[in-house]
């Protein structure tokens, strides 16, 4: 019997205001692209957090491996 894992990507979105920093985390699926992530943070930090259309966008990425055991 195979095991199937759902594998997902988990996106901070960060929007430099007027009124400070706001900022939403996201959980999306693996194959979630950066306009689909930010598709997301609008509707959750709302229209006025960012200028969506025009805005600069930064990427700033991690990656995390298991450790191996040898």
């Amino acid at each position: 019997m195979a095991v199937v894992v759902a594998l997902s990507k988990h996106c901070s979105v960060a929007c430099d205001t007027p009124s400070g920093v706001r900022t939403c985390e996201l959980e999306l699926p693996a194959t979630a692209t950066i306009a689909e992530a930010l598709a997301v943070a609008r509707g959750r930090l709302g229209e006025q957090a960012a200028d969506w259309e025009h805005a600069a966008v930064g990427i700033y990425a991690a990656c995390v491996r298991p450790l191996q055991s040898h």
